[in-house]
């Protein structure tokens, strides 16, 4: 019989785990969209599993999200007979359950540079002749169409660090309403910041303020997910080959451990798995 039939989360797929009663020495698992499954030889149904001892695997051949598909399972003993009786079949829709539970590390970041560096033209810590500095997530291209100061992030490189899986299958108990499951990385993520401005003591406040702007918001980041984050800072210029102004940068590299990860809500054994039936004997 069948533990377990799960829409996978991804969708397009169903996660099948077996029961394979005693003295099973093999099995077969076959699938329709109908629930007329003759035997084990039933030539007009997708075979899943041929003949062997695997218990757990998911199942993606030509699934559509949706549609009802009815699982067949065929057991042998050693000696290749069938073992009766058979069991019933069992019916699985596929659909998509995933949710993005990653962070935004982009987001945090605006958010929190946004609200910091307003709040420093307030106090009078910085005095941009626009009134405001504009913090924006894209990487800094063309001075003569932008307002300055201004400061830019952008995702210089995001790659896996650790990698965990959290309720992956739930299938103890068998009854009742199981849990969330998760499955991600624990991601490196590095942030490149640029303050830019034309007048080199604005440029090195904005720096100092950058660095403020971290250092008040750790325990904030860390209630957002971002783990373990440094920034550094330095400052260069950008000399002008023509009669155009001179920007001068500060430029900082923010660094975090952060999660990436897919979440789908689990369901009961009651609602993913319905026993049928069995009209083959």
């Amino acid at each position: 019989m069948f533990a377990l039939l799960q829409a996978h989360p991804a969708g397009n797929a169903v996660r099948v785990i077996l029961a394979p009663p005693s003295g099973a020495a093999s099995w077969r698992v076959l699938r329709r969209t109908t629930d007329t499954i003759t035997g084990p030889d039933d030539t007009g149904a997708v075979v899943v599993a041929e003949w062997g001892r695997e218990e757990g695997f998911t199942d993606i051949q030509g699934l559509l999200n949706g549609t009802e598909v009815y699982y067949a399972v065929f057991y042998r003993d050693a000696a290749g007979a069938e073992i009766l009786p058979r069991a019933p079949s069992a019916v699985a829709i596929p659909s998509y359950t995933a949710r993005d539970t990653s962070v935004d590390v982009l987001a945090v970041l605006s958010d929190r540079f946004s609200k910091g560096l307003a709040q420093a033209v307030d106090a009078g810590k910085i005095r941009p002749k626009s009134g405001r500095v504009q913090v924006l997530c894209a990487p800094f291209v063309d001075p003569g169409k932008t307002e300055l100061p201004m400061v830019t992030i952008h995702l210089d490189s995001q790659q896996p660090s650790e990698f965990g899986l959290s309720g992956l299958l739930e299938t103890e108990p068998l009854e009742g309403i199981g849990s969330d499951e998760t499955e991600g990385n624990l991601t490196r993520v590095t942030v490149n910041i640029i303050a830019v401005s034309l007048n080199p003591d604005e440029r090195n406040a904005l720096g100092r303020l950058l660095s403020h702007i971290v250092v008040t918001n750790l325990d904030i980041f860390e209630q957002q997910g971002l783990q373990n984050p440094t920034l550094s800072v330095s400052h260069t210029e950008l000399l002008p080959e023509t009669n155009a102004a001179a920007l001068y940068l500060a430029t900082a590299s923010f660094n975090c451990l952060a999660s990436s990860d897919a979440t789908a809500a689990g369901v009961g054994i009651e609602t993913v798995i319905t026993a049928l039936e069995s009209t083959n004997g």
